[in-house]
């Protein structure tokens, strides 16, 4: 199938898993787009980059009702992906397009995230990057993904439909870690954080006709964000 546009997609995406939305959040770039839409929402100082990859944050354990995700997913036409030698592997459901597309048309995925807490590395000497969160349908596990389960904005769009922004009032602490953090990872265009983003961001942009920020684009709204807090 064909969407006109990001916004269309995220739409798409919602009303595919219409009976968890209760239960998931919509973290990372679209979320950006739906804070434009705040009633207080002031112009950007600086361009938003722009993404086709939808991320909804899970609870580590999301209980089946009625049709599993993995069902709902094929119905609306997103085809599970794997990626990376972690295990289980890295899931992304990639928006199924019509043959005869043109080569570089932005393609459009779905990846579901959930708190990564404990040890990073199991007893087994493996990175605990994933897991399942129902069968059959993974997960990567990120450090402080459960603030953005805490206290999430409800928001409700056209049609009834009800979703989960993140934002919590309980978040100073992590905040204040993960600023530390940043200044250990991100500290100037040439650090490792920044050149390590630069790195993923050319690889998942490749062939999609979209412009690659630079380090210097990055480090600088990663300090935009961290001077808003």
């Amino acid at each position: 199938m064909t969407v006109s546009s990001p916004e269309a997609f995220l739409a798409h995406v919602l009303r595919a898993f219409g009976p968890y939305l209760d239960s998931l959040v919509v973290v990372g770039g679209f979320a950006v787009r739906l804070y434009e839409h705040h009633p207080r929402a002031a112009p950007a100082a600086t361009r938003v980059l722009p993404t086709f990859d939808a991320d909804l944050a899970t609870p580590p354990r999301l209980p089946v009702r009625g049709r599993p995700l993995g069902e709902l997913a094929e119905a609306a036409g997103l085809k599970p992906g794997f990626r990376g030698d972690r295990i289980p592997p890295v899931m992304k459901f990639v928006l199924t397009r019509p043959s005869g597309t043109a080569a570089g048309e932005a393609e459009y995925s779905l990846e579901f995230l959930t708190p990564l807490t404990g040890a990073p590395v199991d007893r087994a000497g493996r990175v605990a990057g994933t897991s399942d969160v129902q069968p059959g349908v993974t997960a990567q596990r990120l450090r402080y993904l459960d603030l953005l389960l805490e206290t999430p904005w409800r928001v409700s769009l056209a049609g009834e439909v009800r979703i989960r922004m993140n934002g919590t009032a309980a978040w100073r602490t992590w905040l204040g870690r993960a600023r530390r953090q940043a200044e250990v990872l991100f500290p100037g265009p040439a650090s490792p954080g920044v050149t390590e983003a630069h790195r993923v961001l050319r690889a998942e942009l490749a062939g999609q006709g979209v412009e690659v920020p630079s380090p210097e684009m990055i480090h600088a709204g990663l300090r935009l964000f961290l001077n808003m807090f």
